[in-house]
């Protein structure tokens, strides 16, 4: 367990704010800003064309490689499917609303807002990127279940792993 005097500084002249010591009952819990603040909630946007009722679209959200989804919000009526990696969401893409989806596919949640609102996810979600090599984006089929719009989503999550 390491003790305060046995704690180098590593506080360097190109990053002076990086350094944060946060000591509860003698051990060390965070050593830098970075730990005490990446469980933050954030959000993330997308939007998808417009499209006819029925229709549907791929769009990327832009999320650090592991993240736990909080809630999902919709400007509009929308079936919403995140996915762990594009092929996940290829295999999945023709599935009804009606049928459960195959256990494993790679479907880190799916949504169905029948207005414009705000699906708050109770457990959350926890999601990954399994691409390879991983990258900083999730996959997600958007089906427009209302008239014809483009449809705006929003995540709202809490990151999990570091890029």
């Amino acid at each position: 367990m390491p003790r305060l005097s046995d704690i180098e500084d590593q506080t360097s002249a190109e990053h002076p704010d990086d350094r944060l010591l946060v000591v509860v009952g003698g051990n060390l819990v965070v050593n830098r800003r970075g730990d005490l603040f990446r469980n933050q909630r954030t959000t993330t946007t997308a939007t998808t064309g417009t499209l006819q009722e029925g229709e549907s679209a791929t769009i990327r959200f832009s999320v650090p490689p592991s993240i736990e989804i909080l809630a999902v919000e919709a400007s509009a009526p929308a079936r919403v499917r995140l996915y762990s990696n594009a092929d996940a969401l290829t295999a999945d893409a023709a599935r009804p609303r009606t049928t459960r989806p195959t256990p494993g596919i790679g479907l880190i949640l799916e949504t169905v807002h029948e207005a414009a609102s705000t699906v708050v996810l109770d457990p959350h979600a926890h999601g990954s990127n399994m691409e390879h090599p991983i990258v900083e984006s999730l996959p997600a089929r958007i089906q427009n279940i209302g008239p014809a719009t483009a449809i705006t989503l929003t995540l709202t999550y809490i990151q999990r792993e570091r890029s």
